[in-house]
């Protein structure tokens, strides 16, 4: 079973229901993962900051993008204006990584996934995480680590990962472990959910 794509509702995008969503805030997305939980009755919810970058890497593996090569070839998407550019144009390179956030979306599954078969998880949107945003990782457990406490430093913000679809990241903020902190009702980030059980999923119901 195909799960449907999340779009936002921008009629002003050429195909926007192929392309991944820049518009939910926190509470919305994480709504839908639950709410594809209770329709499937599997385990779906938001990952956390560790799910998702071990992801990223591929397992773990000491790269810097979640790219096919774990390298970043630009598409040359970028070096046309960048207000709601055809996104219909050739795809190029492996990865789309913003200069705006006015730059327009590649539909899912434009570019090559990652070694474990995921799209998207360098460039294209940003993504929200379950995790309460803290700098650094000091107050986290070594195993299966979740920041399940906000801080009163940075009250009312989640971790965001994949900065190459916030806008203005390029280069090193384009990486695997570059993260940012938004508050809950923050937009221009998007989402993928996660299945919480250690058995593959070969065939949802």
């Amino acid at each position: 079973m195909r799960l449907p794509i999340i779009s936002s509702d921008d009629p002003a995008s050429p195909n926007y229901k192929d392309k991944p969503a820049r518009s939910p805030n926190f509470q919305e997305a994480e709504s839908y993962c639950l709410w594809l939980a209770e329709k499937t009755e599997l385990p779906f919810s938001l990952p956390s900051e560790a799910q998702w970058e071990y992801a990223a890497r591929g397992r773990g593996q000491a790269i810097a993008f979640a790219t096919d090569t774990g390298e970043v070839e630009l598409d040359k998407y970028l070096r046309g204006p960048t207000y709601h550019t055809d996104p219909m144009q050739p795809v190029s390179g492996n990865v789309l990584i913003h200069s705006s956030i006015e730059v327009e979306r590649r539909p899912v599954g434009s570019y090559p996934p990652n070694p474990l078969g995921l799209h998207d998880m360098t460039g294209n949107v940003a993504e929200w995480t379950k995790d309460w945003f803290r700098p650094g990782f000091a107050h986290l457990s070594t195993r299966n680590p979740v920041a399940a406490q906000p801080s009163s430093e940075h009250a009312g913000k989640r971790v965001v990962r994949d900065l190459a679809g916030i806008g203005d990241h390029t280069g090193g903020n384009a990486t695997v472990y570059a993260r940012t902190g938004r508050s809950l009702d923050s937009y221009y980030q998007g989402f993928r959910c996660v299945v919480n059980q250690p058995e593959p999923i070969n065939q949802l119901p």
